[in-house]
């Protein structure tokens, strides 16, 4: 009697599911959970805890060894230690970029125009390097950007003027500049201004968190739920694959002085770290 009515429940379960349609897209972009969507997020959930439990595994294997915070295992169990993930990483045609943004309340510091003073270096896959100094106040200096330069460089250290590396991985940076800054905006390659300031500054960033992991630290639950809306196949998969992108943020603090012509500041910043490879 249990056997058939748990037959019946369960083939009255399959109708109800061959027969409902699957969801029109949002704003015709967006996916809504489809019929097959709670099976899909399980098989996910289960997929994502082996990971997980395989990644905890060798974690507390490499601990054993070593119990410093380079040591520690990161990623979908694929062993990246930190000071590995710290390092440019050997991808040739991917992205691989380290940022700091950095912000102090207008009143704490007086060489802020507005609530935020941010620094920005990129590295992408042409080693393409920008560096930006942003929203520093003053009569003739409204926000001095440097010219952009191309080099190919496999390590964090050192582009002309502009030296960013790192002491301890994932606890402490090292970013200095001694060179020119071009004062004001430059939106427009044309129209850019041919005033140049003498700018130099050397801040050491410290953490005072844990890095947050996109591969790892995110909830199951949730990549299941992003997962299981879309449409599984060949081609989504081998597109998952294609552009998956490891990223990790932390916040710190980044303090030290700040001389632009003859004005001279020390500051004291809070700054969100992150890297994406």
């Amino acid at each position: 009697m249990i056997v058939a009515c748990i037959c019946a429940l369960a083939a009255i379960v399959l109708c109800i599911v061959f027969l409902t349609r699957e969801p029109e897209l949002k704003a015709g972009v967006y996916r809504l959970p489809g019929r097959w969507g709670w099976l899909k997020r399980i098989i996910f959930c289960v997929v994502f805890h082996l990971r997980s439990a395989k990644k905890h595994t060798q974690k507390t294997a490499s601990n054993r060894e070593d119990a410093s915070l380079s040591s520690r295992l990161t990623g979908y169990g694929k062993g990246h230690a930190y000071d590995e993930m710290e390092h440019p990483q050997p991808l040739s045609d991917s992205i691989d970029w380290i940022r700091f943004w950095c912000f102090v309340n207008r009143i704490l510091c007086n060489i802020l125009c507005q609530n935020h003073f941010c620094f920005i270096k990129t590295l992408n896959q042409k080693s393409q390097i920008s560096w930006r100094c942003q929203e520093l106040a003053s009569s003739s200096i409204n926000s001095p950007r440097f010219p952009v330069h191309r080099h190919r460089c496999k390590s964090f250290k050192r582009w002309t003027c502009l030296s960013l590396n790192f002491l301890e991985p994932m606890r402490r940076w090292k970013i200095s500049y001694s060179g020119k800054l071009r004062a004001g905006m430059c939106n427009k390659i044309v129209d850019k201004p041919q005033e140049f300031v003498e700018a130099n500054f050397s801040f050491t960033w410290t953490a005072f968190s844990q890095p947050f992991n996109f591969d790892t630290d995110m909830a199951g639950t949730l990549l299941g739920d992003s997962i299981a809306r879309e449409q599984w196949g060949q081609d989504f998969f081998q597109r998952l694959k294609d552009n998956h992108q490891t990223h990790y943020e932390q916040w710190g603090e980044l303090r030290g002085r700040l001389c632009l012509g003859n004005h001279e500041e020390l500051l004291y910043l809070q700054c969100v770290r992150d890297h994406s490879f």
